[in-house]
């Protein structure tokens, strides 16, 4: 994108949001992004919202009420209400149970866990959608909102129910992707082909090197282990075959472990659970992904990752600790750190 392109963007969004009557902070001539912290506005957290993501704007937004251009980790187009007097103390009760506890990116049992505290000082459910969970953005069943707030509000279909706060600060990664970002060495497609280059990785021809399993002759359900194509510049790679793969919708550089006999029985058993077809166009929900790290514990005997968005269509996490008991592959127990992972792909 060029800039003048996304000059024009924002002026026709920005143009959007005044049409729709939504409060922002630009002044007359400026560009930029519409979206500031709700503080910006005078308003104190937590804060109980209903809230339209940027993307997914109606056509018209309900009327009666002030809408606000809010940034709170993802761009939001939202609408504060009052809480009833037993909310706001179990929205106080919350904030102090999960204080600095950082839910940038919850374990699948941090994510269990909050909601027994919504259950327990909120008398509501989280919602489902593990899409809608972020650090300080914690989605509430629609069906809950009466539950909360006095105040009359029918609920548009696209609209969520957001409880916003502060759970922690600015994650290492966040801190290190900022910082890569102001030293780019060159354009990034050049920076992923030498990647590629150097370290052997075989891909598919011209400017989309990721191609599916079968491109490279490979055959789901395997046991693969992964590396964040972001890590590539600084990692040692062993001298073996990997692959940049696109499953599922995800992009991977990987390389095919063989586990165990043992092993094998176990993950066949959990592809068949999990067909790729299973999680297909939907968002896997916080019971989905607690059923699975129990299936996983049953059938295999070993962990999930804790990265809560990697269940995915096709993609089956395992944490990186517990390979060494899946596979007798001496890569097993060489590999730590940020950038690596464990699937098994199906």
């Amino acid at each position: 994108m060029t800039d003048v392109e996304w000059i024009e963007g924002v002026r026709g969004h920005l143009a959007e949001l005044e049409a729709m009557g939504v409060r922002h902070r630009v002044a007359p001539g400026e560009v930029r992004v519409p979206y500031e912290p709700l503080s910006s506005y005078g308003i104190d957290l937590p804060a109980l919202v209903v809230a339209f993501g940027a993307g997914r704007l109606p056509g018209r937004l309900p009327a009666g009420r002030e809408w606000l251009a809010v940034d709170h980790g993802e761009q939001l187009v939202l609408t504060v209400l009052r809480p009833t007097p037993q909310a706001e103390e179990g929205m106080r009760r919350l904030r102090e149970r999960y204080a600095g506890s950082g839910l940038a990116r919850p374990t699948i049992d941090q994510l269990a866990d909050y909601r027994d505290g919504l259950r327990e000082l909120l008398g509501v459910d989280c919602e489902q959608g593990r899409t809608t969970f972020g650090e300080g953005c914690c989605p509430v069943r629609p069906s809950d909102l009466p539950v909360l707030t006095d105040h009359p509000f029918d609920l548009p279909e696209s609209a969520r129910v957001l409880i916003l706060d502060t759970l922690g600060a600015p994650q290492p990664y966040e801190i290190a992707d900022r910082e890569a970002d102001e030293h780019w060495p060159c354009d990034y497609d050049e920076w992923i082909a030498a990647a590629f280059r150097h370290h052997g990785v075989r891909r598919g021809p011209g400017a989309e090197p990721f191609r599916a399993l079968r491109y490279y002759g490979l055959k789901s359900p395997l046991l693969v282990l992964c590396v964040g194509y972001g890590y590539l510049a600084g990692s040692l790679l062993p001298d073996r075959d990997w692959y940049a793969v696109r499953h599922g919708g995800d992009v991977l550089v990987l390389t095919v472990l063989e586990p165990t006999p043992e092993a094998a029985e176990g993950l066949a058993r959990l592809a068949a659970d999990y067909p790729k077809k299973r999680f297909r166009r939907r968002a896997v929900s916080l019971d989905d992904l607690v059923a699975y790290r129990d299936r996983l514990r049953e059938l295999a005997g070993v962990e999930v990752s804790d990265g809560l968005a990697r269940l995915g269509e096709g993609r089956c996490p395992i944490d990186l600790g517990e390979l060494p008991r899946l596979t007798a592959d001496p890569l097993a127990g060489a590999v730590h750190g940020e950038g690596w992972e464990v699937f098994v792909l199906v």
